[in-house]
């Protein structure tokens, strides 16, 4: 761990993708093919230390917030959600109280995955009944 004088971030990123019923679509060209789409849930928890860790949390928090600091996650299918408050956290290391920020930032991420499902080309169909006049 630098020293309490010095200005440092860290980061913990975690991925929730247990969402059930993600979008499938049927593609028929060829010989068949799904697509299926889900959306996956970032969290970026950042830990700011230093004596300017406040003044540096709101920095990135409002940076994501610019279009323009975005644009390459937009390029790459993720999207800014949202920047939790930044939360005041002191810290005891080496019997020293040091100054810490945390500041969650969520993310989505849409994810699409292709799977060869082939066309069904034929198929002869078997009614069966199988009411014996019971009711």
């Amino acid at each position: 761990m630098p020293e309490p004088s010095a200005d440092w971030c860290a980061m913990s990123v975690s991925i929730e993708s247990h969402r059930d019923f993600p979008y499938i679509d049927h593609n028929g060209a060829g010989d068949g093919s799904d697509t299926l789409i889900r959306h996956e849930e970032i969290e970026v928890l950042t830990t700011f230390y230093g004596p300017n860790a406040q003044m540096n949390a709101s920095i990135l928090r409002d940076g994501f917030y610019v279009p323009q600091n975005i644009e390459g996650l937009n390029a790459s299918a993720i999207g800014f959600v949202e920047a939790d408050s930044i939360r005041a956290v002191p810290e005891l290391f080496n019997q020293q109280w040091v100054k810490r920020y945390d500041l969650t930032l969520r993310f989505r991420r849409k994810v699409q995955r292709n799977f060869a499902v082939l066309n069904i080309l034929s198929a002869t169909p078997v009614i069966v009944n199988d009411n014996h006049g019971s009711h």
